[in-house]
């Protein structure tokens, strides 16, 4: 387990109220960051205020991700508290698994709004300091489901692939900036995205949100480093995909 002294640097993770993000949240408070927790209500964190009420690095924005305007008044919040933000940390994601035919257009919307656009508009807004200061993290967490095919997974793994080819494309727009974009694509996590069925009938085959938090840790810690990118990890469950 790593442990990581980042008392000089501000952390924007979304999402961080449950599963992945949490377990990455829970991760990141002992590092000393200034650790901004942003989910899309109040009451989702009302546990983890609770958790983390000993430490004064923690902040709760609580904010909806696929509304553009509501990441701008977040983000000026932050400005205004830090002056920056070193590490943005895209873990916002939902999933709605249907087969094609039956996907509504409210569920293609909310689909793309909050794992695609959200993160797209949260990194646009951090580029401009993260130019300014030559440095900066922008850490995607997608999902597996990005590059593999499986049933009732066309809009689930359509936003996934979007933001992977994003990321492809940013990657070469700021890597003179110093700036790293980093993609990890988890396999099959022990996380509320599954049904009861395939938690009661897989998730011994599973990894669980505390093993994708280290993944993120050391990816945080490689990307330290100003000679190399990580550009994109990909982890997968010891038996393969479900």
């Amino acid at each position: 387990m790593l442990n990581l002294d980042l008392s000089k640097l501000t952390i924007w993770l979304t999402g961080a109220s449950r599963g992945i993000g949490k377990a990455v949240a829970e991760r990141l408070v002992s590092t000393n960051a200034n650790l901004i927790l942003s989910a899309s209500t109040k009451e989702s964190f009302q546990n983890m205020v609770n958790e983390f009420s000993n430490f004064s690095n923690v902040l709760f924005f609580p904010f909806e991700i696929s509304n553009y305007d509501e990441i701008r008044k977040i983000y000026s919040r932050i400005i205004s508290l830090f002056g920056k933000v070193d590490i943005l940390i895209n873990n916002a994601g939902i999933g709605i698994f249907k087969e094609l035919i039956e996907i509504t257009p409210e569920d293609f919307d909310k689909t793309m709004s909050v794992n695609f656009k959200g993160s797209y508009f949260c990194i646009q807004s951090v580029l401009p300091e993260m130019i300014k200061n030559q440095f900066g993290m922008i850490i995607n967490i997608s999902s597996i489901a990005a590059i593999s095919n499986f049933p009732a997974g066309t809009i689930y793994g359509a936003s996934k692939a979007a933001l992977s080819s994003m990321s492809n494309s940013l990657r070469e727009e700021v890597r003179q900036f110093g700036i790293k974009v980093i993609d990890i694509l988890p396999g099959a996590t022990e996380t509320e995205i599954w049904d009861k069925d395939s938690l009661e009938n897989y998730s011994h085959r599973m990894m669980k949100p505390e093993d994708i938090a280290e993944v993120v840790l050391s990816a945080i810690y490689l990307n330290l480093n100003p000679r190399l990118m990580t550009e994109q990890i990909i982890v997968k469950p010891q038996l393969g995909n479900i």
